[in-house]
């Protein structure tokens, strides 16, 4: 009997279109809302270092979603300074009294 060996096969190609992607392309969230309020009124506003107005005139900020640093300061009252983390499409509010500067933190 005469045997034959299969056909080597063949080599086919394949040739995709290269198709560049962006990854440098960063995801933006939609931004979250945070209300200060404070006790007393007319109190510098810092958010990140930041100068962004007085009490009760400006209260309400538009933040991208993250932690941000908030420091509050008039005159005759200690600096406050504190942390605070703000969710995409969500609204925080922070209700803030200041310590007057020659208030005795000690005493009840």
């Amino acid at each position: 009997p005469i045997v034959s060996e299969p056909p080597a096969p063949k080599e086919i190609s394949v040739h995709r279109p290269l198709i560049k992607r962006n990854t440098d392309a960063v995801i933006s969230k939609k931004p979250g809302v945070c209300n200060i309020f404070t006790n007393p009124p007319w109190v510098m506003i810092y958010i990140d270092g930041i100068e962004r107005g007085k009490t009760p005139r400006v209260n309400s900020f538009i933040l991208t979603p993250g932690d941000h640093e908030l420091m509050l300061k008039k005159r005759g009252f200690h600096v406050h300074t504190s942390r605070f983390s703000v969710t995409s499409e969500d609204t925080v509010t922070l209700r803030i009294r200041l310590t007057p500067d020659n208030q005795d933190i000690s005493s009840p």
